[in-house]
């Protein structure tokens, strides 16, 4: 397993952003529904889009791929294509499940290990509605779908991610099948995250097909996030390629931070953020659940008790982000206790209790982590360092330091 030492890091003057993922899995779901030609450009190199962009490679009638452009003719696709492989991406198996079926009789959809233990019940309530027959074969590790996908007017009354939605409204937009079919629901969770598909997909909304759709993905407001905290905890830095009027979700932190003591400066080229003397916090991330892990890792330095609610948001992630954080904080001599809906950090002054520290596999906690301990005087290690590659692989490299084997 991976490793890097975090103590005794130094953050970079200024970040260029990368892609933001959630906005580029979209992009390419949609372009392969599109049956025209669609350039991309600004997407990232990110674990996740790599899956997303093998997925439309595998069906589209033709590809182009090189730096951050991607090219994609659709007008032809390969519906007798019978295996997909969907990794470990979250987002982009939840919401090509449901595409797929509006183009394939039949497929199989490859997993790995990590996405192979995280829920679907969702589909399997939804899809059955849909003439969709879908089932999770978690001992071969894939899933099985069956039927081309006939939208109907469906309720759901409860779900447990809003990637389920995104999924189905791709597939319901571009459907030639009863064309006025509606999804409603109840209790939406991420609210942020389904406008972002709604905003999508009116970009592709009336377009020509013999014109070529160019779409620019912005950069990523979670990973954002990190750099945010590192500049409000230690040392002035400035960020480039976020949009100030993005509707990414996770955009609500620079909200939560003003109200919190926060130095920031923001215009339309960049933002700048300075230490400052910030307060406990307290902010609802039910609709923010990524938002977590950058805020711990603040508070873990802020003197006094936070609160975030929303935390039932945390457990069916790469891992289950509560306790996750809750164990690496304990080594650092900082306490977290959470239910369901609440968890308090208790702040103060971080020291090497245990180490070394470990990722769980997941990019959000490696990524907090790393924040959280890069001022640290002691040398600290932590192993699984590799997991950033699902959302941000040049992380590391900001840092100027490379992966250890």
């Amino acid at each position: 397993m991976s490793f890097v030492s975090i103590s005794h890091l130094s953050s970079p003057d200024i970040v260029v952003l990368p892609a933001s993922k959630s906005y580029s899995q979209r992009a390419l779901a949609a372009a392969l529904l599109h049956r025209g030609i669609t350039h991309i450009f600004g997407i990232g190199q990110s674990d996740d889009e790599k899956v997303a962009l093998g997925i439309v490679n595998t069906i589209a009638d033709e590809v182009i791929s090189y730096d951050q452009f991607v090219s994609i003719n659709s007008f032809h696709i390969n519906s007798e294509i019978q295996e997909v492989y969907f990794g470990n991406s979250g987002l982009s198996s939840r919401m090509f499940i449901p595409v797929l079926a509006t183009l394939l009789p039949y497929y199989k959809a490859k997993l790995g290990t990590q996405l192979n233990t995280r829920s679907f019940k969702d589909f399997e309530h939804i899809l059955p509605q849909l003439n969709v027959q879908f089932t999770h074969d978690k001992l071969l590790q894939c899933l099985e779908v069956k039927g081309i996908l006939q939208p109907y007017d469906i309720h759901i009354d409860k779900m447990t991610s809003s990637q389920y939605i995104t999924g189905l409204l791709i597939a319901y937009f571009f459907s030639n099948i009863n064309p006025n079919a509606k999804i409603i629901w109840n209790k939406p969770l991420s609210l942020p995250y389904i406008n972002m598909t709604h905003a999508l997909l009116e970009k592709f909304r009336n377009q020509p097909k013999e014109k070529i759709l160019e779409i620019k993905i912005e950069g990523d407001w979670s990973n954002a996030a990190y750099w945010i905290i590192s500049g409000c905890l230690f040392k002035k830095i400035k960020l480039q390629n976020l949009q100030l009027d993005s509707i990414q979700g996770d955009k609500f932190i620079l909200d939560i931070l003003k109200k919190h003591g926060a130095d920031l400066q923001l215009s339309e080229n960049e933002i700048i953020i300075c230490p400052a003397k910030m307060l406990p916090i307290e902010a609802d991330l039910t609709d923010y659940p990524d938002l977590f892990p950058p805020l711990v890792a603040l508070a873990a330095h802020i003197e006094g008790i936070t609160r975030l609610y929303g935390v039932h948001r945390l457990y069916d992630k790469e891992s289950n982000r509560a306790k996750s954080l809750q164990l690496e904080f304990a080594k650092l001599g900082i306490k977290i206790n959470y239910t369901d809906d609440c968890m308090d950090i208790i702040g103060g002054t971080l020291t090497t209790v245990v180490v070394p520290l470990y990722s769980h596999n997941d990019h959000r906690i490696a990524m907090a982590l790393a924040i959280a301990c890069m001022h640290m005087t002691e040398t600290i290690t932590l192993t699984g360092a590799e997991a950033v590659n699902k959302s941000y692989p040049s992380f590391w490299s900001a840092f100027s330091i490379e992966i250890q084997d």
